[in-house]
């Protein structure tokens, strides 16, 4: 499930809520953490947000604190199928509290005394976001943690920064996903685990936004590119990853079928990371077929460089599985809206 966020400090954007619903995201998180002076304002936001929630049905999920506490009676008015709680509340107040709610505990913190006092409550557990810089989460331990948590079936949850957002809030759980590939940080997310996924704002660009909407409504894989060859007809094809799995190059499986016949011709030169090549009459039986590099490769005089992945997707090659959709999506320039294909 795909999730974002929406920040109670200001009136909720309504129409960016149903562009990222249309997209396919099913939940909303928002927090109640936010300055004592400014809670009567969160509230009334958070009233307006619950009753959209409600009307669209969509998930609203609300992290609160032990300061917020008083305000439960009036959080139970409202449609809120989640809270988030930290270390602040007891054992038996939350388990009071999985008594109405679905009850989110911080992943990174849980033990196996934790999973004993909680044991069949309806619990999940969700990594936090960190907003400084360099106090995002170590790889390593994320991993051993999320290990920990599968192994006694509790759904597992993480952030991940917004690709357009400049908020001090837009922030990723993993150190490693402070960049901008928005969408190539949630396939990995999936790829280990991770049943919510969420976005630290309430929208993405206009990239990312057709990217989660071919994975989540047809399981495609978009890859935007840029061409080196003129009339390059490759963004028309649907191509699928060979089931065998190759360690430096990923294989598209149609391509010869469209190119062996019909070969682009491209520059010849050592091939880069990101790079889209094709191999020429040379290859023999191999001609027309069309690679995407996960590692640099040496120069082969029949093999030609007729695209370039862009950067953001880049980490998208080195964990795209086999048998996976892929559409190639050019772009119009090499450079646009702050988008690099070096």
């Amino acid at each position: 499930m795909f999730g974002f966020s929406v920040s109670l400090t200001q009136q909720p954007s309504l129409s960016k809520i149903q562009k990222m619903q249309k997209v396919g995201f099913q939940l909303i998180y928002t927090s109640l953490v936010v300055p004592s002076d400014t809670l009567p304002v969160a509230m009334t936001h958070l009233q307006q947000l619950a009753r959209f929630s409600k009307q669209h049905d969509l998930q609203l999920v609300v992290q609160i604190i032990k300061q917020t506490k008083s305000l439960l009676p009036e959080l139970a008015k409202l449609s809120i199928q989640a809270l988030i709680v930290d270390e602040s509340f007891s054992k038996d107040e939350v388990k009071e509290l999985a008594l109405n709610y679905r009850i989110i505990l911080n992943a990174s913190t849980l033990n196996i005394d934790c999973f004993q006092n909680f044991k069949g409550l309806n619990i999940e557990a969700w990594h936090d976001r960190y907003e400084q810089p360099f106090t995002g989460l170590d790889d390593t331990f994320f991993q051993q943690q999320n290990q920990l948590i599968q192994r006694e079936n509790i759904p597992l949850g993480a952030f991940l920064m917004s690709d357009i957002s400049t908020t001090l809030n837009n922030a990723p759980t993993l150190e490693k996903h402070r960049t901008s590939s928005v969408f190539a940080h949630a396939i990995e997310l999936i790829q280990q685990g991770i049943q919510t996924i969420i976005i630290s704002d309430d929208d993405v660009s206009e990239e990312a936004t057709r990217q989660f909407t071919d994975w989540i409504h047809s399981n495609y894989i978009t890859l935007y590119m840029t061409s080196y060859v003129l009339h390059n007809p490759i963004h028309q094809f649907t191509f699928h990853t060979r089931p065998d799995l190759p360690r430096d190059v990923i294989r598209l499986q149609e391509s010869r079928s469209y190119f062996s016949e019909n070969v682009l011709f491209g520059r010849s030169r050592g091939r880069k990371v990101g790079d889209i090549t094709m191999n020429m009459l040379g290859m023999g039986s191999y001609a027309g077929e069309v690679h995407l590099v996960k590692v640099d490769l040496p120069k082969n005089e029949h093999i030609f460089t007729i695209g370039k992945i862009r950067k953001e997707d880049q980490p998208l090659l080195s964990i795209c599985p086999c048998n996976q959709k892929i559409k190639l999506e050019e772009m119009n320039t090499p450079i646009r809206k702050g988008i690099s294909f070096t």
